[in-house]
């Protein structure tokens, strides 16, 4: 490129980059000049021939020069002829924009196989020159031009430019000659597209499409938050890595400046070597019609070594994130979550429809973590499973006066030190299925401070104000032995399910549980906020040591008088789903003075309260395998016993008492 022109035999002086100065031409500050006819410069992109972006504006007579690639604006025929090039397009045919069909071929490209220039060069690999074209037309043409690698090693702006001046005029964000290419060629793509969108009727939204096998480090967040709409999308394996102290690696939308479009991710893994504390992608929203019904979609990709794998906040409708993985630094566990969601009360909207399919995540202290203060409601997680670390969800509803709805888990998979779901303030719960193994804490991690237990106490569901809940056939395993206590000493002081006295209506149905080397508490125990509403069913228990209660029953008043079947089956009586009790048995007595005797009821385990909240119904017959029986009649009974007595008030007397109570 020259400043000034000359005549024809004169020497002219031309550079390929870097700072211009020239007469004033009327350029506009902050524009891009491409080549327009006769090689003249212009801020207005060609729409015919060719297209080639060579400089930047700084102010009017002076630019940046920073060649880019020449792109063909062709018809859809042939580009390649076979063997080779097709007939090369004259000065005459560029200038005019004519002959479309014919190649600007540079001289780079004249022979085949090559390797790319390695300024703007894909991953370096031999390929036909077919091949290239086809990258270069699909894969990250406009990242390349700005001089994107994507190499995975450090490319800082130092290497392009001089000065900050001069990264500024192409690079409006830069702040540092020590930032990288690749994350701000990334970021210059988004920004065009939100300028271009700003004068638009139909906003088109930013594509961002990373070319296959790339790795581009970023050294900021990549922010998309003013974008009508973002997708970020490879054809084939590729990571954005954030590096030097970056919070993270992208960011669409945070609080206090929320994004009002939807977010589409896909093929995109996100990776981090930074000194900060990291959270790979955070996605806010601000708008209640973003997305138009499916505000955010992850899905094929992996966040690796973040502090927080995702944050996801204020999305009004419609969130799929799926066939991803979150995997935390290696050998700790994050006091992060993997995923982590939020609903503020600020949001004026409920969030809602948010559906993970197909997840893993590790080395997090929760796989999912939850916090609602705007009403959120429908999440559903199927085949989903999380790893060391303490539970797989955590919701905690903060929203006065109200029970977050509809939460639903199928066929997922656990393994921690405990609570695996630890539910506050949510509604019609479902869990169906799934294998749920809870460690021993072996390196003596305290409990997770926002989690409500008592002495420690470790609970692999832990219900709190839960209201409708199902939990059917889940697979239970406890293991090994509690090394921090001594080795060899049983894992002691958990329980399976924990219901408080705030829950209502719920049933743990067909639940398989092996404890190797453990003593639970309990296996269940039941509180509620009305007698009979919490029930379990159908336990099978493989291996418990020392056999603790199935069920305790905890609370005040009707909240310990819940049903479990197993229960009631050992004390060889039944219940129905009401709580209406049937027990019998047969009991020597002998009669008192008075020729009476008192019987006692079955009571719960361990051996405190009764089954009978009321008087139940009772009746008796004696038998007397010696002789003549004398008659009892029923003269009192209360919920615990009831007292019988022998015709003519026989006193001395050993009867065998053939008995039968029933009632709730």
């Amino acid at each position: 490129m020259t400043a000034y022109g000359g005549l024809a035999g004169s020497q002219v002086t031309a550079q390929i980059s870097g700072d211009l100065l020239g007469p004033n031409a009327g350029f506009v500050p902050g524009t891009t000049l491409f080549v327009g006819a006769g090689g003249v410069l212009t801020s207005t992109p060609p729409t015919s021939g060719w297209r080639q972006a060579v400089a930047s504006v700084i102010a009017d007579g002076h630019i940046v020069v920073n060649l880019g690639e020449a792109t063909l604006i062709t018809a859809e025929d042939a580009l390649i002829a076979e063997g080779g090039f097709a007939t090369a397009a004259t000065a005459l045919d560029v200038a005019s924009g004519q002959a479309t069909g014919k190649y600007v071929t540079p001289p780079a490209l004249a022979s085949a196989p090559f390797q790319p220039d390695a300024a703007y060069a894909l991953p370096a690999r031999t390929k036909s020159l077919r091949q290239w074209f086809v990258d270069l037309a699909t894969e990250g043409a406009d990242l390349r031009m700005l001089g994107f690698v994507g190499d995975g090693a450090s490319h800082p702006l130092s290497q392009r430019f001089s000065t900050l001046a001069a990264a500024r005029a192409v690079f409006p964000r830069a702040n540092a000659l020590s930032e990288e290419i690749d994350g701000h060629a990334i970021q210059r793509v988004i920004d065009l597209a939100v300028a271009a969108d700003a004068s638009d009727s139909t906003p088109g939204g930013a594509c961002v499409v990373l070319p296959r096998g790339t790795v581009a480090l970023t050294s900021f967040p990549i922010d998309s938050t003013a974008t009508a709409s973002c997708s970020v999308f490879s054809p084939g394996p590729a990571t954005i890595k954030c590096v030097g102290s970056a919070a993270g690696a992208w960011t669409h939308g945070k609080q206090g400046a929320t994004a009002s479009g939807p977010l589409t991710w896909s093929g995109v893994d996100l990776d981090s070597s930074s000194t900060g504390t990291t959270t790979g992608l955070t996605a806010w929203f601000g708008s209640a019609g973003a997305g138009r019904g499916l505000t955010l979609t992850i899905e094929k990709s992996r966040f690796n070594r973040m502090d927080r794998g995702a944050l996801i906040a204020d999305y009004p409708r419609g969130v799929k994130v799926d066939n991803v993985v979150v995997f935390g630094k290696d050998n700790v566990t994050s006091p992060l979550p993997g995923i982590e969601v939020i609903a503020t009360a600020t949001a004026g909207y409920g969030p809602a429809s948010a559906k993970f399919t197909n997840c893993l995540i590790a080395n997090y202290t929760w796989g999912w973590k939850f916090t609602d203060n705007a009403g959120l409601e429908g999440s559903v997680f199927e085949n989903c499973r999380s790893y060391n670390g303490w539970g797989l969800c955590q919701v905690r509803v903060l929203r006065q006066n109200y029970r977050s709805v509809l939460w639903t888990f199928q066929n997922c998979d656990w393994q921690g030190k405990g609570f695996a779901l630890d539910m506050y303030n949510v509604r019609k719960l479902e869990v169906t299925n799934g294998y749920w193994a809870m460690d021993p804490n072996s390196d003596n991690l305290p409990l997770p401070s926002d989690t409500v237990t008592s002495s420690g106490e470790r609970r692999i569901f832990n219900l709190n104000n839960v209201q409708g809940f199902d939990i059917v056939n889940a697979e239970v395993v406890v293991s090994g032995p509690n090394q921090d206590v001594s080795p060899g000493a049983l894992e002691t002081n958990f329980v399976i399910g924990h219901v408080d006295a705030n829950c209502f209506l719920g049933r743990f149905d067909g639940t398989i549980i092996t404890c190797d080397h453990a003593v639970a508490t309990a296996l269940f125990r039941l509180s509620g906020q009305k007698k009979a509403t919490i029930a379990v069913r159908g336990t099978r228990i493989n291996y418990v040591w020392s056999n603790p209660p199935v069920v305790v029953y905890t609370g005040t008043g009707d909240q310990p008088y819940q049903i479990s079947a197993d229960d009631v089956a050992a004390k060889s009586g039944s219940v129905s789903d009401a709580g209406y009790y049937r027990f019998s048995g047969v009991t020597v007595v002998t009669t008192g003075s008075d020729g009476k005797a008192t019987i006692p009821l079955p009571k719960r385990a361990p051996g405190i309260l009764p089954f009978f909240t009321g008087f139940p119904t009772v009746t008796a017959t004696s038998e007397n395998s010696n002789g003549p029986a004398i008659p009892v009649t029923v003269t009192a009974r209360s919920s615990t016993d009831f007292t019988v007595i022998a015709a003519n008030s026989a006193s001395g007397a050993t009867i065998a008492v053939n008995w039968n109570a029933e009632g709730f």
